[in-house]
């Protein structure tokens, strides 16, 4: 059995969303504000621009749909 493209993406789309929930659970809130080997964002905004790269990217794929980081800035 084949998966379909709506499979596909939702996988694609759910994995960066379950490791970030495992990091909610492992990581504590210093961690995750900590900026690992001096890099200049700290590891949540890492998770933060993940999730809204993954956002635009998706509502690109569909027609007329805005990103909905965008709708909740309007």
């Amino acid at each position: 059995m084949s998966a379909s493209a709506v499979d596909v993406l939702d996988d694609f789309a759910g994995r960066p969303l379950e490791a970030a929930e495992r990091l909610a659970t492992e990581l504590s809130p210093d961690a995750l504000n900590a900026h690992p080997g001096g890099h200049d964002n700290s590891i949540a905004w890492l998770l933060w621009h993940t999730g809204r790269e993954i956002d635009v990217q998706v509502a690109g794929l569909t027609e007329g749909t805005v990103p909905s980081y965008d709708l909740r800035r309007a």
